[in-house]
């Protein structure tokens, strides 16, 4: 069990109640919609930031080092030219 101390200070800095990592994801996608849409979508690609900064809110809480982790993955682990046939990683050639 850990301390809300040591959890206070090891949190991630925070922007508008929620990590970086998450505001960068939760306003870059909506800002990606509204300029993909031009003209069509303008007000409710704007508005889609609000739905979005929430589920960035709520992915925050259940693990706020989710996309560090998910960038470590990738980085460190890259997929296998056999992971279609095994369904993951497999480095033995049998």
């Amino acid at each position: 069990m850990t301390s809300s101390v040591y959890t206070g200070m090891t949190r991630p800095a925070e922007r508008l109640g929620v990590p970086i990592s998450f505001w960068l994801v939760g306003s870059v996608g909506p800002m990606v919609l509204f300029i993909l849409t031009q003209n069509t979508w303008d007000f409710w690609g704007l508005l889609s930031v609000v739905p979005m900064y929430f589920a960035m809110r709520r992915l925050a809480q259940h693990d706020s080092y989710l996309f560090t982790i998910l960038n470590i993955k990738l980085k460190k682990t890259p997929p296998t030219l056999n992971s279609q046939y095994w369904r993951g990683n497999s480095y033995a050639p049998e």
